[in-house]
């Protein structure tokens, strides 16, 4: 490995080691994230860790790290000295644990967790103290995960780990880190990892034992643009045996000093440094972050590996003429997006997001056919179900009461139980649907005539069936009710609304107690409904027919619709 090992400072752990990563789900690497320390064992340069969040609010507010720090070792630090400190949590396994005692087993299933996205689960002490083959343990246990390990550290591809692995091929998924091919550079650069050449041989000996992998070019330097490097790079990590291949170019986080200062003063890398970052050259980022996708797209082209190309860009600096070399965006997640639109920030990306797609858009609207086409049919389905619900009630019935005749001929006791256990709709589902039938063959039996007539749906019937007795005996004084409901378009919230303004509800009065005092003013619609369901549950299929005609009428009188 890299030397240089960190020194450790305790810190208060968080309460819930595992948490959701919006971060990485929008990179569709993960829905979750678990780490096992507050910074990482290992030291990046480019790290964004160094300057997330978590330390922002904790470095020298919050659990105030800094203090800690300067406790713990005897001396001063500042965030300069952060990639040669590591932040333990003493307890993070009991935390773990406590944690899932409150989560079923199938938490986490269908779901993907990292394992890990601010530091790396295999950093050398967790490793060799048997923390991480326990956290992992526990997750395989007590959730039902699948686990990105997402480390650089070359341990995962020796014997024991690949075995590891291999007892549960269905819960992870391996990826090693690497954005460089320089074992050199990368001392420099990422303190106390393994090496990139350490990492590509684990990664092959995974691949080559049928360990699930992936890859993960996050991020590459501008350095490896130089002739054919990327190229081999990909070619070492072998895109054909991966399940998805992420890039990403280099974003600062405010560290863009730390890794220039990785390269030799004056060298052309030094420089673009200075550039792109101490000058504010957009452009010259823009043009490095167009050629990386434009080699990553050509490759995966010719050698048949787009559909696992996931090329991680953050959108805002790439200019104008430069969004053209983006295609049409194939393989290309960007992650400069507006929350509320779901386009890019990036005006100009966002307004070619937005242009129609001719085939699509033939394709959208026969699908809308095929829909408007099903919507009639289903229309005039019901119609036929409630004709039928009419008619094998009124069968049955008439042959005498009791469940006698409904067991004889349709193995159930009641229409209920019929409508519940053998239709799998609810009583009040069928009722409504006979009775918006008997109310149309009333008032418009030429809609049941003609095959070509549009039927309306039953829920916008179903707004006159409490008022049915006055439409049918009254049809002229009701007729642009009538209309509205089964002739029209109105939707049904028009419908309601029109039913509502011709019958208008009234607010009633009711004493809710034998106590003296004021009268408390409710609205009987749940009342009335509750009322309902708890004497129909007690009455024979004859009786609730009667009954629910019944209380059609009470709904008449108390004009509740």
């Amino acid at each position: 490995n890299n030397i240089m090992k960190p020194k450790i400072v305790n810190v208060p752990s968080t309460k819930n080691i595992i948490q959701l990563s919006p971060g990485f789900k929008k990179k569709e690497l993960a829905d979750y994230k678990v780490d096992l320390l507050a910074l990482c064992g290992f030291g990046c340069r480019y790290c964004s860790s160094n300057e997330g969040y978590y330390l922002r609010m904790n470095w020298e507010k919050g659990e105030n790290f800094k203090k800690l720090a300067e406790e713990q070792l005897g001396r001063k630090f500042t965030k300069k000295a952060l990639p040669s400190l590591t932040f333990e949590w003493p307890d993070v396994l009991e935390k773990l644990e406590k944690q899932l005692r409150g989560e079923s087993s199938d938490f986490g299933k269908d779901k993907v967790l990292v394992f890990s996205q601010l530091t790396d689960g295999f950093s050398e002490r967790l490793v060799n103290d048997g923390t991480t083959k326990k956290a992992l343990d526990i997750l395989l246990e007590m959730t039902s995960f699948k686990i990105r390990v997402l480390t650089k550290n070359a341990i995962v591809g020796e014997q024991e780990w690949i075995d590891y692995f291999l007892e549960n091929p269905d819960r992870f998924t391996v990826g090693l880190s690497i954005g460089s091919l320089d074992d050199k550079w990368s001392k420099k650069m990422e303190l106390g990892t393994s090496s990139p050449s350490k990492r590509i041989t684990a990664l092959s000996n995974l691949q080559d034992a049928g360990v699930p992998t992936y890859g993960m070019l996050c991020p590459v330097f501008p350095d490896l643009l130089e002739g054919n490097n990327l190229e081999k790079l990909i070619d070492k990590v072998n895109p054909y045996k991966v399940e998805d291949f992420w890039a990403e170019p280099y974003n600062d986080r405010n560290n863009w000093k730390l890794v220039r200062d990785s390269y030799l003063p004056n060298c052309e890398e030094y420089k673009w440094f200075n550039k792109v970052f101490g000058n504010q050259n957009k452009g010259l980022w823009s043009d490095y972050a167009m050629i990386l996708y434009e080699r990553l797209i050509a490759h995966s082209e010719i050698n048949g590996w787009t559909d696992k190309l996931k090329y991680l860009l953050y959108e805002g600096d790439v200019t104008k003429d430069d969004v053209k070399r983006l295609g049409d965006f194939t393989g290309i997640l960007f992650q400069s997006l507006d929350k509320k639109t779901g386009l890019s920030k990036n005006s100009v990306i966002a307004a070619l997001q937005m242009q129609f797609d001719e085939t699509i858009k033939a394709e959208i609207e026969a699908l809308d056919q095929t829909i408007h086409n099903s919507i009639k049919s289903i229309s005039r389905e019901w119609i036929t179900i409630g004709k039928s619900l009419a008619l094998i009630q009124e069968k049955i019935e008439g042959l005498g009461s009791g469940k006698h005749f409904w067991q004889t001929y349709l193995g159930v006791d009641s229409f209920q139980d019929y409508c519940k256990n053998k239709l799998e709709i609810t009583r009040q589902t069928a009722t409504q649907m006979r009775q918006a039938y008997n109310l149309i063959q009333s008032l418009k039996p030429e809609l049941l005539e003609n095959e070509e007539s549009e039927i309306p749906s039953y829920t916008k019937v179903r707004a006159l069936i409490p008022h049915s007795e006055k439409i049918i005996a009254n049809p002229e004084k009701y007729s642009d009710l009538i209309d509205t409901a089964l002739i029209s378009n109105a939707t049904r919230d028009e419908v309601i609304s029109k039913t509502k303004s011709v019958f208008p509800k009234q607010i009633i009065p009711i004493k809710t107690s034998h106590d003296q005092g004021d009268d408390e003013i409710q609205d009987w619609d749940d009342y009335v409904d509750k009322f309902e369901e708890n004497i129909s549950n007690n009455l024979s299929s004859k009786h609730q027919n009667r009954f629910v005609e019944i209380m059609n009428v009470v709904r008449e009188m108390l004009n509740l619709v």
